[in-house]
């Protein structure tokens, strides 16, 4: 995208590969499921409930499901304990923490932020849901021609994520989502070569540069 100006560009690698970065996420076979909903009160209060009702039914049919529910500060924190008072009983089974603690779990609901690249990158298998403002996806639409939404599926530019927008975000469609991340072995395996794919796409190389000494030997 920069080759058409003058600028000195290199690329040093994604900060999620840095090597003194901590994963917030990690694959677990027996973890819980992951309720990922995104870092804005407005997403969040569109699709957390529509990720709550898909845990709710994959319940119905995996007694023993439990779900962590990341949230990045207060304000949204408090929509997510909104929506789950709404869901009676749905508190004891669904656990609210904060970024910055490492989560593990095997399989995942996520927004198509940030987020889903740390899943992508993690080898969790998933889908991806997002609900914007109906006038902002009209907007969206007719401005911006993209295939995917989600981080992971337009880097690779294939759907290694299902995507469900707007409507397309149902809790019956959601919950089957879940149940195949969870039982069916060619989507772990798929998510599994996912995280490879990324890692090497967005490695820096072992002779380039960090960032730190790109930008000093830039300003030498």
């Amino acid at each position: 995208s920069y080759r058409d100006t003058h600028l000195p560009v290199a690329f040093v690698g994604h900060p999620f590969l840095a090597r003194d970065h901590e994963p917030l996420l990690n694959y677990d076979v027996e973890g819980p499921v992951l309720l990922l909903p995104g870092s804005r009160r407005q997403p969040v209060a569109r699709i957390f409930p529509c990720m709550l009702d898909a845990f709710l039914l994959l319940r119905e049919q995996l007694p023993d499901a439990r779900a962590v529910v990341i949230y990045p500060e207060d304000g949204v924190r408090r929509v997510l304990e909104e929506i789950l008072a709404s869901r009676p009983g749905s508190e004891a089974t669904c656990q609210l923490k904060p970024v910055g603690q490492q989560v593990s779990g095997k399989a995942a609901l996520t927004s198509s932020g940030t987020i889903s690249l740390a899943c992508g990158l993690a080898g969790i298998p998933g889908a991806i849901a997002y609900r914007a403002h109906p006038l902002t996806y009209l907007w969206g639409r007719a401005m911006i021609q993209i295939e995917y939404l989600g981080i992971v599926n337009l880097l690779l530019d294939e759907s290694r994520y299902p995507e469900y927008i707007q409507h397309r975000a149902k809790p019956e469609t959601l919950c089957g989502e879940l149940r195949a991340s969870i039982e069916n072995p060619i989507r772990v395996e798929s998510a599994r070569e996912c995280a490879q794919l990324l890692r090497r796409m967005l490695s820096s190389g072992e002779n380039t540069p960090d960032a730190s000494k790109w930008l000093a030997a830039g300003m030498a």
